[in-house]
């Protein structure tokens, strides 16, 4: 950050003047396009209510390229650079331009503000975000040469982030087929098939545990000596417990019910209609 803070004395020791984005930039509404008139001969992405998944393809564009949407309808607040030339569809507001702001830096600043854009959705028919809501984020003006240096910093660390995730889903994709086929035992006359009941006990909620009647007025937030930290299904983190949950149960309480405590190494299975996960306690 060095060289950033060294822009900033040069460029503006007084301080960076914000600005309402409306006043300095434009932002319009995009332009309604029915799927009949989408065609897979288009060379134009169209954008319109989710900033991941495209509504299809056109043969015109309304918007250039190194410009900025944010979505307006379905996934509400979505904010992406479209890097190359698109059809902004009036699901999506685009940004506009100035002489005084670094295209990529605006996309930049919006970025964290998807949260924000989604908290203020008008409710009621079809839900929405007003143009006015846009318009008057204030956003910082440093100078050009601050805002550069930000976005080159800033690009960095996105290709980085990229290529991780890559070199992740590519070590997911060894991990799946290693698992796979070392715990392939098909066909082979040396393994014993057995049922999971008779190599280990299987353990449900215990007779007579209410958790309303029993648990839920006993719960307390202070992680204590004398309590035990109460399993949630929400903190399955990975394929093992994360014991820094949001309750802790007293000692006292949870002995009452020993069939209920994970008192040694185990496997917890929870189901959620027709799905199935485990975590290694």
């Amino acid at each position: 950050m060095g060289k950033i803070d060294e822009l900033i004395r040069q460029y503006c020791p007084d301080g960076v003047e914000y600005v309402k984005l409306g006043e300095i930039l434009g932002v319009n509404r995009g332009k309604r396009l029915t799927k009949t008139q989408l065609s897979e001969d288009g060379q134009y992405y169209v954008y319109h209510g989710s900033k991941d998944t495209p509504l299809g393809k056109y043969t015109k564009f309304n918007v250039k390229g190194n410009t900025t949407i944010v979505v307006n309808t379905g996934g509400i607040g979505g904010v992406k650079f479209c890097a190359d030339d698109f059809w902004c569809s009036d699901g999506s507001f685009w940004i506009g331009h100035s002489e005084l702001l670094n295209d990529k830096y605006v996309y930049y600043f919006l970025s964290p503000l998807e949260s924000f854009f989604a908290s203020q959705k008008r409710v009621g028919g079809v839900p929405t975000i007003d143009r006015s809501v846009v318009e008057n984020v204030e956003i910082p003006v440093p100078p050009l040469p601050v805002q550069e240096e930000i976005v080159k910093i800033l690009d960095r660390f996105a290709e980085y982030a990229a290529e991780l995730q890559a070199e992740l889903q590519a070590r997911q994709q060894q991990y799946n087929y290693y698992r796979d086929t070392l715990l392939s035992f098909e066909g082979r006359d040396d393994v014993q098939w057995m049922k999971l009941g008779d190599l280990c006990s299987l353990i449900t909620k215990q007779t007579g545990f209410d958790y309303s009647n029993h648990i839920k007025d006993k719960l307390i937030r202070e992680k204590r000596p004398d309590c035990l930290p109460y399993v949630q299904t929400k903190f399955f983190t990975g394929r093992v417990f994360d014991f820094n949950t949001d309750y802790y149960i007293p000692s006292e309480t949870a002995y009452k019910f020993p069939k209920i405590i994970l008192d040694t190494k185990c496997i917890l299975f929870y189901c959620w209609g027709k799905y199935w996960k485990y975590r290694i306690i």
